[in-house]
């Protein structure tokens, strides 16, 4: 059975973009802690990057939240190139998920929170012991 997730990734306050993984929502909380673990938010390209090629999984930098966005896209479509990943309108929910991440930057540091449908009323409520990353 699916274990559907949502990955929310803001700017400020703004929702840019929705993706719907259908498969293991729960282990993505691992995959999305070591993606952003290292990374940092710019805004410009330090000009080595130019000229010098690097994957999306070791990418060490993003100009901005937009590129973020589409660089964890590139990521999680390498991983599962059919199916598995879809990117969704902004404010996509109530598509089956039982996980929702929200990833956000605060100060050029990359914030990952986690929330799981509880049992009651399907609520969703925060998991514990997920701490900041980045």
């Amino acid at each position: 059975m699916a274990t559907r997730a949502l990955i929310k990734v803001y700017d400020g306050n703004d929702e840019i973009c929705t993706i719907y993984k259908h498969w293991n929502g729960a282990a993505l909380k691992d995959v999305l802690e070591k993606f952003i673990s290292w990374r940092k938010v710019v805004n410009g390209i330090p000009h080595r990057y130019l000229t010098e090629k690097v994957s999306v999984e070791n990418a060490p930098v993003a100009n901005g939240m937009d590129d973020f966005a589409a660089q964890l896209i590139c990521y999680l479509k390498s991983k599962s190139p059919i199916g598995d990943v879809y990117l969704c309108k902004p404010g996509t929910k109530n598509v089956g998920e039982e996980y929702v991440y929200k990833i956000t930057n605060v100060g050029k540091k990359l914030i990952l929170t986690v929330e799981k449908k509880g049992s009651q009323n399907g609520a969703f409520e925060p998991l514990s012991g997920l701490d900041e990353a980045g």
